[in-house]
């Protein structure tokens, strides 16, 4: 015989958690926007080298932390 595995609810303190790091990823992704939107707007970088800088520094945040 089958065991048939019941699906089973997270309780609120992990559904709080996830949520949290959820929130806590859009905030990187709006300031990763804001900074590209600086450095081609406001500091005159070309779209390119501002992708790569942007690129360049999540790339050392993945391997640092």
């Amino acid at each position: 015989m089958s065991k048939e595995k019941k699906k089973q609810k997270g309780n609120m303190g992990t559904t709080i958690g996830y949520s949290v790091g959820s929130i806590v990823r859009i905030g990187e992704g709006l300031w990763t926007f804001y900074l590209i939107y600086f450095l081609t707007t406001i500091a005159g970088v070309s779209a390119a080298a501002a992708g790569t800088i942007s690129g360049a520094g999540i790339f050392v945040a993945a391997v640092w932390c």
